[in-house]
């Protein structure tokens, strides 16, 4: 009887331990978050790593076993969602065990409601061009950059600088005036009327104007480009009173000339000086003279009677007399 009773108490005890297991209720999540990061929504939260397998419910109609949620989709599927006031709750699910829900920061991309959270879009990519005492500003219109903004509703952007840009405008853009001596440079935040709300977009930082750019051509002389011609020409008339193209040219520049050459073989044009214009003349006629023009020259100034008088006969059976000739 002593033995049947222990066994009893002992049974009794693990029903009630079994019992009290039973109806232990589900720890709900902790530290729930909307974060807004440009047009991507998303909910996290914490749980205890000491739980069984735990799926989470997140009461747009979503389970999930990861501790954070993508809301974009949800917050974008139309124009009423991410203008409204919006909240998530988030419950722990064991099994058939479910936790209470716990509720999240408020959030919403209309500047108009009051919320704990509100959410911002990036301002589009912004181009700065400088533009005589001022410059102009452009950038892609927020509607048409952002596929997620693309309605029917009739928006209005106005930004700041002032500034309105309709929704029939691909690109947005504004000329700014700046005073003399002053960096050109602007900083730009905006805000996306309706007819029920306004979304406001995050400032941007400084954006300063690119200089203008000054397309030149570079002239590329090469050193032995006319020295080539001239060996042409000497190759191919082998009476040609010319010596080697090569020494002609030597005797044409000094060695500070050869070197003008080479600092010479990329240079834009328009920003060589009249000096250096006329020193190019100069080279450049020494550098085409022709054979046939040097050898009309050469005898244009040389007077008769300077010309040679003696000359060798030959008498032959290589007898050489030196005569004169008149």
């Amino acid at each position: 009887s002593a033995c049947l009773n222990r066994w009893v108490l002992r049974w009794d005890l693990k029903m009630s331990s079994s019992v009290f297991l039973f109806f232990l209720p589900v720890p709900p999540p902790t530290h729930v978050n909307v974060i807004c990061q440009n047009a991507k929504v998303s909910v996290s939260w914490d749980y205890s790593e000491l739980q069984p397998h735990t799926t989470f419910w997140v009461n747009v109609k979503n389970r999930t076993t990861d501790r954070q949620f993508d809301l974009s989709h949800f917050v974008w599927k139309s124009e009423e969602n991410y203008n409204g006031f919006l909240y998530v709750t988030v419950s722990a699910i064991q099994g058939e065990k479910e936790s209470e829900g716990v509720q999240s920061n408020s959030f919403s991309f209309n500047y108009l409601k009051t919320v704990d959270t509100r959410c911002y879009l990036d301002f589009p990519p912004v181009d700065v061009k400088e533009d005589g005492s001022g410059a102009t500003v452009s950038f892609p219109n927020p509607v048409h950059f952002y596929k997620e903004l693309e309605t029917d509703a009739a928006h209005v952007f106005s930004y700041t600088p002032p500034a309105k840009c309709m929704m029939g405008v691909n690109t947005c853009k504004l000329d700014v005036l700046f005073p003399e001596g002053v960096k050109k440079c602007v900083r730009l935040k905006g805000m996306l009327f309706d007819s029920k709300s306004v979304n406001q977009f995050r400032e941007t930082a400084e954006i300063c104007a690119r200089p203008t750019e000054v397309t030149s051509t570079v002239s590329f002389l090469k050193r032995l480009s006319v020295s080539s011609e001239d060996d042409q020409h000497s190759n191919n008339d082998p009476a040609s009173p010319f010596p080697d193209t090569s020494h002609y040219m030597g005797s044409a520049f000094s060695e500070s000339s050869d070197q003008e050459l080479e600092d010479a073989e990329m240079i834009p044009e328009g920003s060589r000086t009249d000096s250096d214009s006329a020193g190019d003349s100069v080279r450049t006629e020494c550098v085409s003279l022709s054979p046939e023009e040097d050898e009309e020259d050469e005898q244009e100034f040389v007077p008769a009677y300077d010309r040679p008088h003696a000359v060798m006969v030959d008498f032959g059976d290589g007898d050489m007399v030196t005569g004169y000739k008149g």
